[in-house]
Protein backbone atom coordinates (compact mmCIF):
# COMPACT_ATOMS: atom_id res chain seq x y z
CA UNK A 1 0.00 0.00 0.00
CA UNK A 2 3.13 2.27 1.17
CA UNK A 3 3.90 2.25 -2.83
CA UNK A 4 0.22 2.07 -4.28
CA UNK A 5 -1.56 4.58 -2.40
CA UNK A 6 0.95 7.94 -3.99
CA UNK A 7 0.00 6.80 -7.15
CA UNK A 8 -3.14 6.23 -6.85
CA UNK A 9 -3.97 9.70 -5.22
CA UNK A 10 -2.33 11.22 -8.10
CA UNK A 11 -4.04 9.31 -10.69
CA UNK A 12 -7.41 9.77 -8.58
CA UNK A 13 -8.75 5.98 -8.23
CA UNK A 14 -7.87 3.47 -5.42
CA UNK A 15 -5.04 2.04 -4.43
CA UNK A 16 -6.00 -1.47 -5.27
CA UNK A 17 -6.72 -0.60 -8.84
CA UNK A 18 -2.68 -0.12 -9.64
CA UNK A 19 -2.05 -2.77 -7.29
CA UNK A 20 -4.24 -4.53 -9.96
CA UNK A 21 -2.85 -3.19 -12.85
CA UNK A 22 0.73 -3.91 -12.01
CA UNK A 23 -0.33 -7.41 -11.19
CA UNK A 24 -2.03 -7.41 -15.05
CA UNK A 25 1.51 -5.87 -16.45
CA UNK A 26 3.53 -8.87 -14.66
CA UNK A 27 1.06 -11.49 -16.20
CA UNK A 28 1.41 -10.55 -19.66
CA UNK A 29 5.16 -10.01 -19.01
CA UNK A 30 5.45 -13.37 -18.15
CA UNK A 31 3.29 -14.68 -20.93
CA UNK A 32 4.75 -13.26 -23.67
CA UNK A 33 8.82 -13.66 -22.43
CA UNK A 34 9.17 -15.38 -19.61
CA UNK A 35 12.60 -15.39 -20.13
CA UNK A 36 13.31 -11.66 -20.47
CA UNK A 37 11.56 -11.44 -16.79
CA UNK A 38 13.92 -13.82 -15.38
CA UNK A 39 16.53 -12.03 -16.92
CA UNK A 40 15.26 -8.83 -15.71
CA UNK A 41 14.87 -10.68 -12.00
CA UNK A 42 18.02 -11.35 -11.89
CA UNK A 43 17.22 -14.24 -9.84
CA UNK A 44 15.76 -17.89 -10.84
CA UNK A 45 12.37 -17.19 -11.00
CA UNK A 46 9.48 -20.54 -11.43
CA UNK A 47 6.51 -18.73 -11.95
CA UNK A 48 5.17 -14.90 -12.91
CA UNK A 49 5.95 -12.48 -10.25
CA UNK A 50 4.19 -11.14 -8.27
CA UNK A 51 2.83 -6.98 -7.98
CA UNK A 52 5.83 -6.16 -5.40
CA UNK A 53 8.43 -8.71 -7.06
CA UNK A 54 7.64 -7.27 -10.55
CA UNK A 55 7.72 -3.45 -9.22
CA UNK A 56 11.20 -4.57 -7.33
CA UNK A 57 12.64 -6.04 -10.36
CA UNK A 58 11.81 -3.46 -12.25
CA UNK A 59 13.40 -0.83 -9.79
CA UNK A 60 16.68 -2.84 -9.61
CA UNK A 61 17.24 -3.31 -12.99
CA UNK A 62 16.55 0.17 -13.28
CA UNK A 63 19.14 1.07 -10.67
CA UNK A 64 21.84 -1.45 -12.07
CA UNK A 65 21.27 0.09 -15.51
CA UNK A 66 20.65 -3.04 -17.13
CA UNK A 67 16.63 -2.69 -18.57
CA UNK A 68 17.88 -3.36 -22.50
Amino acid sequence: KEIYEPVAEQQCCRWSAIQSAIRRAAKLAWEVNPEAVRKLAGYPLTGCPSAVQFLEMIYNALVRGTTE
